[in-house]
């Protein structure tokens, strides 16, 4: 399936689909234009994927997938909103049943120990920075955690991500109630990177999307640094459209993955995103956990041509967690 041959398939001109899915007229008109002619531009296949599945086109493709731009949403005055937040939150629960995102809130706000968010502040925290390479024993983050110092040979970029890691826990659990936007998602980097080495280099961006391309491993490749914003917001416009599902949750994280927005630190953003999304919906969220980096890894790789794969790994992980959660007296 080619971008023209969606386009027809919606019946729309090309002026009113440039216009109804964001992309500059130009663009649209270089990517259909015939290949091996000078305007030619050819259009990633990852547009192709996304494009077709919004307009509902049936298509095929190999396993590149990303995303195009998208209308913005409204910059969010994020400490504003969190705090305004939270000061109705007792008001607005009091006639509601108790939530998961209830629980570790509030277990968080009266600094509750050996309960479910303490567990799951240092579960998450440790097995997210080790699976990115963190050379922290699970001891040594508990002890961080609890007494804010740890023994051993330790990393000084390790320590204070790990420290930054509970301080997003903690601003998730705040926000988890905001719709996904450019400055959630850039908060929750900045939030995660501020202080360690790389923050200090003029190109890292702590906060900010990429301005360097990347890759993922050896040789996959992401999105180039001049198109983040653009599919980033197609992402954020598309998902924020649909009905949240485990499934279209899972689909988000994947395909946060494969744009890898951040110079560093995708993959704890985007695990911290999927936790956030779930508690906001009320869905078990899945804690992905270093003795799964293989599956989960490899679901990620697989997931244009097996979707289901990440998935069944998503679904496992949600019901280890889950397990975790009866023991605490919360049950479903």
């Amino acid at each position: 399936m080619t971008i023209k041959g969606i386009r027809k398939y919606t019946g729309l001109t090309q002026k009113d689909f440039a216009a109804q899915y964001h992309i500059p007229l130009q663009t649209l008109k270089q990517w259909e234009s015939e290949p091996g002619s000078s305007s030619y531009r050819r259009p990633p296949d990852y547009v192709i994927y996304m494009l077709g599945r919004l307009t509902g086109a049936e298509f095929e493709i190999g396993n590149e997938a990303g995303f195009m731009r998208a209308e913005g949403h409204e910059l969010l005055r994020l400490e504003r909103q969190m705090l305004d937040s939270r000061n109705e939150l007792p008001e607005q629960l009091q006639d509601h049943p108790m939530t998961l995102l209830r629980m570790l809130r509030e277990q968080k706000d009266a600094k509750v120990s050996g309960q479910l968010y303490e567990l799951t502040q240092i579960e998450m925290a440790y097995n997210s920075n080790k699976i990115e390479g963190s050379t922290l024993t699970l001891m040594q983050a508990q002890m961080l955690y609890t007494e804010n110092k740890t023994v051993g040979s330790t990393d000084y970029n390790d320590i204070v991500e790990m420290k930054n890691h509970f301080a997003l826990f903690d601003f998730m659990i705040d926000t988890a109630d905001l719709p996904l936007s450019h400055d959630l998602i850039k908060e929750y980097h900045r939030i995660l990177m501020r202080g360690t080495d790389r923050a200090k280099l003029s190109w890292f961006a702590v906060g900010e999307y990429k301005k360097l391309d990347n890759i993922i491993g050896a040789s996959t490749v992401t999105t180039p640094a001049k198109d983040v914003h653009r599919d980033m917001t197609i992402l954020i416009h598309s998902y924020n459209s649909k009905d949240k599902t485990l499934a279209n949750i899972v689909d988000f994280h994947a395909m946060f993955e494969k744009i890898h927005p951040f110079q560093d630190g995708n993959g704890r953003v985007g695990r911290i995103i999927l936790f956030k999304e779930c508690l906001a919906n009320d869905i078990v969220p899945p804690v992905v956990l270093d003795r799964q980096k293989v599956s989960y890894i490899n679901g990620l790789n697989d997931y244009y041509d097996h979707p289901q794969k990440l998935l069944r790994t998503m679904e496992k992980l949600q019901g280890q967690y889950e397990k975790q959660i009866e023991k605490f007296g919360f049950g479903r």
